[in-house]
């Protein structure tokens, strides 16, 4: 007598077929659930805008209208910040909406983004089509052979019958391309920096971590960017990087450096060094401020001979009586291994998820987002991460948490006794970090970014 043959639960109990067939409606409600709460933290963002803007008589910049620092003025207030960063890391997440395998097709493909943004910038489009605007004339490059078609988009129409008056010519671009981010906001420099030797050395960050001599190494002479192309020439590069410096300052909030650190509390006469400190800028917006202070500015020569006022050479050897260093954007450039004494002002990165040892570090525990954005807002705030790769592909050098901060300053000698967010702006927030130290009772000012904001 042969034994009935009984088929496996999964395929033939009905209570278990059930039982899956309600927890996939069960994940399918949560994600429509989710959907819905993402949507809710958009809508409430904008209406938090709105009240901003009518309580201060803001007028909020348009999408089709050109880039100045007083048209961004409304965006700079930390509750539009707050509010906008909410807005764009929901938005984000809501494209997942989106099959998964276009998503990752879409990621992939972005690199195509930086190549057309680098070619418009190299080829002066934008200053040609103000040019033929200015004439009168309304022509646009088609994507077919070099051959003009007539009408832009109409979307282009405001950019180009925009204020642009005073910028240089097409004619003036060509005549000297060293002297062509000379007297600009430096914002296209910030941008032909990044797509230039960031982007490329991003594309040969994958051989370099794959080569057995470079993938331990820490020197700054060792790195994607010199794997991707030894240059003999970099002057053109030089006096674009100096211009994107003053670009990156133009997108921050202004004079953000006031903030945060006691200056009136420093004595009258006291000696500031400002470590790194380029051609001055920091230095100057403190020295008009607080002119009781004396500042010293420690950089290259080759860096500080392009200060527009030349600053008189000071004696290295007469340095007695430094009250603080001050030490903006500099760390990230060394990697730990370097070992180097330099007390630095960056930007701070935080993890994706909790990182409990931050809770005990002075004033670094971070406000924690509306569920269900991810806990570092994920690529609404993606800027910071993104340039701890720059800095990987150009240095060797890389961003960090507050706890990696805290722990380099201790190898160094110094101990972080203050961390205060004076500002959010792109993603992370704008952050002074002091640091007591043997260093004849000298303290250390560093003015960073955390990459978590203000999300409250």
């Amino acid at each position: 007598m042969s034994l009935p043959v009984s088929n496996p639960p999964y395929l033939s109990s009905q209570s278990t077929t059930s039982t899956i067939q309600n927890a996939a409606g069960k994940v399918a409600q949560d994600a429509i659930t989710e959907l819905k709460a993402l949507a809710n933290i958009v809508q409430s963002s904008i209406e938090q805008i709105e009240e901003v803007v009518t309580a201060n008589s803001f007028i909020f910049p348009s999408p089709d209208s050109t880039f100045s620092p007083e048209s961004e003025a409304p965006r700079m207030h930390p509750a539009i910040q707050s509010a906008g960063l909410r807005i764009r890391s929901a938005a984000e997440q809501l494209t997942l909406v989106r099959p998964a395998p276009i998503t990752l097709l879409d990621i992939t493909m972005q690199f195509h983004v930086p190549t057309a943004l680098r070619t418009a910038i190299s080829t002066h489009v934008a200053e040609i089509l103000r040019d033929l605007a200015l004439r009168g004339k309304r022509c646009w490059k088609s994507l077919s052979p070099p051959k003009f078609s007539c009408s832009p988009p109409p979307r282009y129409e405001s950019y180009l019958q925009g204020g642009v008056a005073g910028r240089k010519s097409v004619e003036e671009l060509l005549a000297s391309p060293e002297s062509n981010h000379i007297g600009t906001l430096g914002i296209t420099s910030l941008i032909g920096h990044v797509l230039d030797e960031g982007f490329k050395s991003s594309s040969y960050l994958t051989e370099t971590l794959l080569d057995p001599e470079l993938e331990h190494a820490y020197e700054s002479n060792k790195t994607a960017f010199n794997k991707a192309r030894n240059l003999p020439d970099n002057k053109l590069r030089f006096a674009r990087f100096g211009a994107a410096m003053n670009g990156l300052e133009n997108a921050s909030p202004t004079n953000s450096i006031l903030e945060g650190y006691d200056w009136e509390g420093v004595p009258e006469g006291s000696l500031v060094v400002d470590i790194g400190g380029g051609v001055g800028a920091q230095s100057l917006t403190l020295a008009k401020r607080h002119p009781q202070l004396r500042f010293v500015v420690q950089d290259r020569e080759s860096v500080v001979g392009d200060a527009i006022d030349q600053p008189a050479r000071h004696d290295d050897n007469n340095s007695e009586g430094v009250t603080a260093f001050l030490v903006s954007r500099v760390l990230h450039d060394w990697a730990d291994e370097a070992k180097t004494q330099l007390l630095i002002v960056e930007q701070v990165m935080s993890f994706a998820c909790d990182e409990p040892a931050t809770h005990e570090t002075l004033g670094a525990e971070l406000p924690v987002p509306p569920q269900p954005l991810l806990r570092n807002m994920g690529r609404a705030a993606s800027v910071v991460y993104a340039i701890d790769l720059l800095m990987m592909g150009l240095f060797n050098g890389q961003e960090r948490t507050i706890t990696h901060l805290r722990d380099l300053l201790n190898q160094a000698g110094w101990k972080l006794t203050a961390d205060q967010s004076i500002s959010a702006v792109s993603g992370y927030s704008n952050h002074m970090i002091e640091a007591d130290g043997d260093c004849s009772g000298a303290s250390v000012v560093l003015q960073g970014r955390l990459s978590a904001p203000n999300v409250e």
